[in-house]
């Protein structure tokens, strides 16, 4: 199953540089260097894993698998240390989550 939802993630992605990796469990990360374009990827990467209708057994929420997801884009601003784009990306997955799931929360980062 997982490597039907990271081959799904993948299709999404369009240019040299662009990577999905599967982190711990079923969490999966998405780098797109240098884009402001991330909720657009984000949306297509939703749809395409609703299109795998992958059952859900153990939910008595979705009768199929999702994805819930959270993002950052940081264009303009200078390097931040790991910690802050840690709390950046938690906080906008928490936001997801907490907004339904099946969904996917974009933050940008300004200078």
């Amino acid at each position: 199953m997982l490597r039907l939802v990271a081959q799904a993630l993948r299709t999404q992605l369009k240019r040299h540089g662009d990577v999905v990796a599967r982190v711990a469990g079923a969490r999966f990360i998405i780098l797109l260097p240098d884009t402001d374009s991330g909720s657009k990827v984000a949306e297509k990467c939703l749809e395409e894993v609703r299109k795998l209708k992958i059952r859900n057994r153990r939910s008595v929420i979705n009768e199929h698998i999702t994805l819930t997801g959270g993002g950052i884009s940081m264009l303009g601003c200078n390097p931040v240390a790991d910690r802050e784009l840690h709390v950046a990306l938690d906080l906008a997955l928490g936001t997801a989550i907490e907004q339904g799931r099946d969904r996917f929360e974009w933050k940008v980062l300004k200078p």
